[in-house]
């Protein structure tokens, strides 16, 4: 039987995710990714999930109050290879999707699976797409060791950053650009366009990083790596840190510290995302989520029903705040020996009230 979470500070324990309800029409392998539209004001119609399936599947959804009364599977496109990453337009209705196959896919959902096109390629695997508005384009990371800009009205790159190594992680926000790379460097763009506004430092963390998020306030960013640990870093530093090189000076923001991790077992921290209130989310492969204030550097909350069932794959709050959306599915850590036995893959809604974000007194 499932292990559901307590709340910090109360020692009451209650069935917080026991009703978040099912999306229908899950994807046949694992879930890689997920992403869903809106804005500030406006509620999440539209969710996309990618999975190592090779297929971007597009869901729409409406809402009884705060819970999701009616999703709807409305199609999928393909890749030649397992999808990896996604992200939405603001438009609200296209989509990009890169993949194993190494291609960065547009895709407007509005259009059908007939509708999507090729607009970018890599030498090999793209781990992560994001869409740069300022910019006008889409930003593509890949394990060929470059970061690519594309105009989706031209065929070839409108800019190109080569690397010493794969790119693990990367976002993007206005201008600023964040990658992690496979030999533990962190690259920082304060202005992508502009070569001469890069940090690059060794991460603080020790193992191979996983995931990257920047602060809803752009103020810096998240980094979570597979031995269950997460750096919170502020751009404000970063000038500071290459200063002093190895040794870390005092008195600073930034700061590291362990989750998703259970007695001697450590987990990877597959995800992480900011809340508009700057609060944060990791999820592990532990099967929990959770909830995090990195300004008073406290937990808030655990989603832990499927705690050491199944991994936490992926999860994106709402823009507007309002919803949480998360996959569970197995994220290959122990193996493809590991994935036959894997429950079916699983992705859901959870409604996020103000005071679930608000530390509770002890």
């Amino acid at each position: 039987m499932a292990t559901y979470g307590t709340r910090p500070g109360t020692g009451i324990t209650d069935n917080l995710q026991q009703n978040d309800p099912l999306f229908p029409n899950m994807p046949s392998d694992s879930i890689s990714c997920i992403s869903v539209n809106g804005t500030g004001n406006t509620p999440s119609s539209i969710l996309i999930a990618g999975s190592w399936d090779t297929t971007l599947t597009c869901w729409e959804l409406s809402y009884n109050g705060q819970q999701v009364s009616n999703i709807q599977h409305r199609g999928c496109i393909k890749h030649d290879g397992p999808v990896l990453c996604s992200d939405f337009m603001n438009d609200q209705q296209t989509t990009f999707s890169g993949g194993a196959d190494g291609t960065v896919r547009m895709w407007n959902v509005t259009q059908g699976p007939t509708g999507a096109q090729t607009i970018g390629k890599h030498d090999q695997p793209v781990r992560c797409v994001k869409w740069m508005p300022e910019l006008n384009c889409v930003a593509s990371a890949s394990w060929d060791k470059s970061i690519r800009l594309w105009d989706c009205r031209q065929p070839n790159p409108a800019m190109t950053i080569q690397l010493n190594e794969r790119v693990y992680a990367m976002d993007a926000a206005g201008k600023i650009v964040v990658a992690a790379t496979a030999d533990n460097q962190i690259h920082c763009w304060a202005d992508v366009t502009q070569s001469s506004q890069k940090f690059e430092y060794k991460t603080p963390l020790s193992y191979q990083t996983r995931c990257l998020s920047i602060f809803a306030d752009k103020a810096g960013f998240a980094i979570g790596s597979i031995e269950g640990r997460v750096a919170i870093e502020y751009f404000a530093e970063l000038a500071v840190k290459n200063a002093h090189g190895a040794e870390k000076p005092t008195n600073l923001q930034s700061f590291v510290f362990k989750c998703h991790r259970d007695g001697q077992d450590i987990f990877a921290v597959n995800c992480i995302d900011f809340h508009p209130t700057n609060k944060f989310l990791t999820a592990g492969s532990d099967g929990t989520i959770v909830w995090w204030d990195k300004d008073a550097r406290n937990r808030l909350a655990i989603r832990d029903r499927f705690k050491k069932e199944v991994s936490i794959s992926a999860a994106k709050f709402s823009p507007n705040g309002a919803s949480m959306f998360y996959a569970a599915s197995y994220d290959w850590s122990k193996g493809a020996d590991a994935a036959t036995s894997m429950p079916t893959n699983m992705i859901l809604h959870h409604s996020v009230k103000p005071d679930d974000l608000t530390a509770k007194k002890k």
